[in-house]
């Protein structure tokens, strides 16, 4: 009976832990790395979740984002508030664009995942469970197989199969460090050498070898491509870089190749080269992780050659094996026939002679005559036309994909959707001239291709115009890519699902007749800095765009042989005549994109899930779904209509007009609509939006139309294959109450301070999570809620909630699910929370069994208590505005504890005025004389630049409020002039810097305000010194000390 295998022990796996800022470096290689967390957040639809990784609680957030293959996800469960260790093994870190605090990278794990679950809220027995997970890994079939090749047993076939699941990543990391592990894919679509078809290869001669006889059976040989010449291929030693390529189908989600081909033999005669697929035996099927980076293609020497040598001398049973190979290589070449010579075009060609020196790694130094063969890739596997066409034009036989340095160029059928890729592919078809936006970018429109899709869209007989759709944008016309057809084209970093945007777009094009890589203007590397479009192409990337050319050129050469010719009676051959105009279809959301002809605009069928009026009175925004996911639109809904897993099917469109505006304020959540002439377009925030303008073209729909409206009826199909499997619609993120935004839905652990229960209507709960925010509703005046003030939230329970007031218990702890923080007065600034509904969302925590946030609690609290000691003990010193403003004395001195709750003037940028030096009166900004004093004989006296800046000081406890001014003789801008401000650079910053302890982010709160936004202001308690003086008469001036 076999044994099952043994599960690791945690003790010996987690060894060094990663920090955030490790992350960010990409850290993440050392044997035994791993990060502590809790998930914060989770995206079932896309297997995410966000961890938070900080180490200690107080300081700032840092999430990190961690995708998890579907594979994988599938064996366990992890939830939100789970602690977790996460080991980095297999992790891949690619470069990420999160919201704020999230760090700018994210680790997906393809392979295998190993998590240690410390603890999960609730549930004891869930502590420190290990959860390994490495589908198919078996050490001892490894084993097993390494040890047959070391024995050099014949049955060992270097081409043969290996069993499903030996490619896991365990299996790699107990080979050797001496040997090289195989990490080959099946390859049981090539036929199998038949020995007795075969022919007797010559013998070469070969160093340290002696004559060697046909082995037929210890190799397979592969399809033979046809070029100039037929070298004898030369084995050389394991630690050569030469890789094997996959013949069958592949299931990964990227599929991309290497470009080396196997060193020739020096004894080879002739005066043309003879490429060999499959012949050579891979050392190391590198993934992404092991490829050199792009700074490791720079050679180790002078000349480019030198190659690093192993750490001691071959074995004598590694000897014989490689005579076997060698033998088996000679066979398999002399069966292979010589087809007839396809020579490309000369234009198309390119040198590979110099990617093949830098990626050399060999024993042996290598001669000038050791030119490597010519490279070819292998056949897209599934492809009927390359298998079918292989034999008659062997550059049909191609395959897409490539890596280069660990950047992975998908191919054209492996792209997914909602994902950061780069492709490379032949421009089919070129849209009309570059457009441009209502957003003002530029815009262009091509198709591309290449081996993986052609089947997919006709083969060799494809129509005209069709291929993988690709929208460009870029701030001006000149940055755009401006390909023509048969141009090979390579998108490197950005979102491929039809759209790439200006911010993030790099591009590069080979063209075949000058031979040579166009790139996007260099001065826009100055522009965007921080993302340049232009990017050092590398001899293996040229390489692969001349391949493709080749593989177009039989393309278009068999597809002519297919079609034969046509000859129209009367004369001259018939000509395609191209159609211009495109009518519009009825699209899903997913598939309607800006640049799609006719210029955007499409008919759809949707739900809808909210409306809203704009800030614009003329325009009003409705939010439909028909249930597809469409890439690049705003999908971080927080709000009760919009469930987690929803958030990527919904589309924004602005209705606009009159009737347009009137129409969408009748629609209603959950009904369904006909929307005829919808145009699509980019949003000044860089989201795919929609913009409706024509009542007349909408209908709406009943379920009563579903028998005769096909597109009803898909849609209603796709809502309920959503609904069966979106597990968990509403998780929240849990969120302090001073860092929620008003609207947002989230949940938060509180303790209950007061409670007033209503049988009849709605109750009210006081908590409070010691944090504080000035725009909260005044509590009650009571002594429990004496020393919290801007701490207390009102809490409304609504409907079915209402009961809980008379539930809880005064002082306990509760963690509150799907709460809002709302204005119950608009525009006061008076914010309370509310919840509703029937399901319960107010759950009691044990104070002695505390979860993370509840300890959290705790540690504000006693942080809120010593702080409320320290101040009791200093009330003694201070004053309070009101006494102030009571103070008959004009000449005093002061100190308080208050907060700024306003500015004058409202931006900072204003705070410097020019004032004449005689009278003082300002004097504006497009003149440069007083008028009104002038000095004797008509003279100006000038002017001089002065500090023109009041704060708006609130009592620490009470409402009395008193303005006082600010200049460079206060201690918040000593040693500050105004003609600093003014003449130097970054004068204003500097004093926004001076004052950014005092107010907070009021300067933002008064700008939003004036745009009729609400935005909550976050203001600190200070002390300040207030000095008075006389002025006037019983006019008394304040300032800053």
């Amino acid at each position: 009976m076999a044994s099952k295998r043994p599960r690791p022990d945690s003790a010996g796996l987690f060894l060094s832990r990663k920090s955030a800022s490790d992350i960010a470096k990409g850290d993440i290689d050392a044997p035994g790395s791993y990060v502590v967390g809790r998930i914060f957040s989770k995206n079932p639809a896309k297997n995410q979740y966000t961890v938070d990784i900080r180490r200690d609680s107080s300081a700032k957030a840092a999430y990190l984002d961690v995708v998890i293959e579907d594979k994988l996800q599938k064996r366990f469960e992890l939830l939100v508030g789970d602690h977790l260790q996460i080991l980095l093994k297999g992790a891949q870190l690619l470069p990420h664009s999160g919201p704020a605090f999230h760090l700018p990278a994210l680790l997906r794990f393809r392979e295998g995942i190993t998590i240690l679950l410390v603890s999960r809220a609730g549930l004891q027995g869930e502590k420190e469970k290990l959860l390994h997970v490495w589908p198919g890994s078996n050490t001892n079939k490894a084993k097993k197989r390494r040890h047959a090749l070391d024995a050099g047993t014949p049955d060992t076939n270097w081409f043969s199969t290996p069993p499903p699941g030996d490619t896991s990543l365990d299996a790699v990391e107990s080979a050797p460090s001496s040997q090289a592990t195989i990490l080959a894919s099946d390859n049981s679509s090539l036929p199998p050498s038949d020995p007795s078809s075969s022919f007797p290869p010559p013998s070469p001669t070969h160093p340290g070898h002696p004559q060697a006889t046909n082995n037929a059976e210890s190799s397979t040989a592969g399809a033979a491509l046809p070029t100039r010449r037929q070298p004898t291929p030369r084995v050389k030693n394991r630690s050569a870089a030469t890789y094997a390529y996959r013949t069958t189908p592949s299931h990964e989600e990227l599929a991309p190749i290497d470009l080396v081909s196997p060193p020739e033999s020096p004894t080879a005669t002739g005066s043309a080269t003879h490429s060999i697929l499959g012949e050579v035996p891979p050392d190391v099927c590198r993934t992404a992780s092991a490829l050199p980076s792009r700074n490791s293609f720079e050679p180790h020497n002078g000349d480019g050659l030198g190659c690093p040598q192993p750490g001691k001398q071959r074995s004598v049973r590694r000897k014989k094996r490689d005579e076997k190979r060698f033998v088996a290589l000679s066979s398999a070449t002399a069966k292979s026939p010589t087809p007839t010579e396809i020579v490309p075009a000369a234009q198309a060609v390119v040198k590979t002679e110099e990617v093949h020196k830098d990626l050399c790694r060999s024993n042996d130094s290598r001669t000038e005559e050791d030119t490597p063969p010519e490279l070819v890739t292998n056949a897209q596997s599934g492809s009927k036309d390359a298998k079918e066409l292989s034999g008659d034009d062997p550059d049909l036989s191609m395959r897409a994909g490539l890596i280069v340095n660990g950047w992975s160029y998908t191919a054209l059928s492996q792209v997914r959707d909602r994902a950061k890729m780069s492709v490379i592919g032949v421009v089919s078809s070129v849209g009309k001239e570059p457009t441009r936006t209502t957003t003002g970018d530029w815009c262009i429109c091509f198709s591309l291709l290449d081996p993986s899709v052609l089947d997919s869209f006709g083969g060799v007989l494809y129509t005209d115009g069709v291929g993988m759709k690709l929208n460009c944008f870029m701030r001006l016309e000149k940055w755009l890519p401006n390909p023509k057809r048969g141009d090979v084209i390579g998108q490197w970093q950005d979102k491929f699902t039809g759209t790439c945007y200006s911010n993030t777009m790099q591009w590069a094009i080979y063209d075949p007749a000058a031979e040579k890589v166009l790139q996007p203007d260099p001065e826009l590397s100055n522009i965007r800095s921080h993302n340049p479009p232009v990017w050092n192409v590398v001899p293996l990337e040229i390489e692969y765009c001349a391949q493709l050319v080749k593989w177009w050129a039989a393309v278009q050469r068999t597809r002519a042989e297919r079609q034969g010719t046509a000859v129209q009676i009367g004369g001259g051959p018939i000509t395609a005549v191209e159609r211009k105009t495109v009518s519009r279809q009825h699209l899903l959301i997913r598939d309607a994109d800006p640049g799609r002809e006719p210029r955007g605009y499409f008919n759809c069928t949707v739900e809808v899930l909210h409306g809203h009026a704009n800030h614009v009175s003329d325009i009003h925004s409705i939010y439909v779904t028909d249930y597809t996911s469409k890439s690049g639109t705003f999908a971080e809904h927080s709000s009760e209509w919009c469930p987690v897993s929803l958030a990527d099917r919904v589309l924004r469109i602005e209705m606009w007009r009159g009737e347009a505006v009137a129409l969408a304020q009748q629609m209603k959540p959950g009904e369904y609509w006909s929307l005829d002439n919808v145009r699509m377009k980019v949003s000044n925030g860089g989201y795919i939006e929609g913009s409706f303008s024509e009542a007349a073209k909408a209908r709406k729909l009943s379920i009563a139309d579903v028998d005769t409206n096909h597109h009803l009826q898909a849609l209603l199909q796709r809502k309920k294959a959503w609904e069966e499997n979106d597990a968990n619609p509403h998780v929240f993120p849990h969120k302090l109450l001073n860092e929620v935004e008003l609207q947002s839905i989230f949940d938060c652990t509180v303790e209950v301070i007061h409670a007033e229960y209503n049988a009849t209507g709605t109750s009210l709960l006081y908590i409070t999570d010691y944090t504080e925010r000035s725009d909260l509703a005044t509590p009650p005046t009571a002594l429990w809620s004496r020393e919290l003030q801007g701490r207390i939230v009102t809490l409304e329970l609504q409907g079915p909630q209402s009961k809980m007031a008379d539930k809880v218990d005064i002082g306990a702890f509760f963690n509150v699910k799907h709460m809002r923080l709302i204005e119950r007065v608009m525009g006061v600034g008076r914010v309370v929370g509310r919840i509703g509904g029937p399901d319960r969302l107010i759950h009691k925590l044990n104070a002695n069994n505390p979860n993370e946030e509840l300890e959290q609690l705790f540690r504000r609290r006693k942080r809120w208590e010593e702080e409320k000691a320290a101040v009791t003990k200093r009330t003694e010193s201070f004053t309070t505005i009101a006494r102030i403003l009571k103070n008959s004395n004009p000449a005093n001195k002061f100190q308080v504890r208050a907060r700024v709750v306003g500015t004058f003037p409202l931006q900072l940028k204003d705070c410097v005025v020019r004032c004449c030096k005689g009278c003082s009166e300002r004097v504006p900004e497009s003149m440069d004389v007083c008028m009104t004093c002038t000095a004797p004989e008509g003279e100006s006296l000038g002017w001089e630049s002065m500090f023109h800046l009041f704060l708006r000081l609130q009592d620490e406890r009470g409402n009395a409020q008193i303005t006082v001014s600010v200049d460079q003789n206060s201690s918040l801008l000593k040693g500050l002039s105004p003609d600093d401000v003014v003449g130097g650079s970054g004068g204003t910053a500097v004093v926004r810097e001076r004052l950014a302890d005092y107010i907070g982010n009021l300067e933002a709160v008064q700008a939003a305000n004036s745009l009729g936004r609400t935005l909550a202001a976050s203001v600190p308690v200070r002390e300040f010194t207030i000095e008075s003086w006389q002025v006037e008469d019983d006019v008394i001036a304040y300032g800053l000390a």
